[in-house]
């Protein structure tokens, strides 16, 4: 199966993260909407990572736009 460009940066960044023992997991987006792709907690802090294509095609939803506020 061939992998969308967000994809392929999921992967990358899920293996920096698990190279560092940092805690986290990935939301699936047709599971739950308006969250980051990537969550997780690195000395007690929580962070979430929204992935974008670098080509200008990906767009954060108005959904996504509000629960980033």
């Amino acid at each position: 199966m061939r992998k969308t460009p967000e994809g392929i940066i999921v992967d990358e960044i899920t293996g920096y993260l698990k190279e560092n023992r940092i805690w986290h997991f990935v939301y699936p987006a047709s599971v739950t909407f308006g969250l980051p792709d990537v969550m997780g907690l690195y000395h007690g802090r929580f962070f979430g990572i929204e992935i974008k294509r670098g080509d200008g095609r990906g767009r954060a939803t108005d959904l996504q736009k509000e629960v980033a506020a």
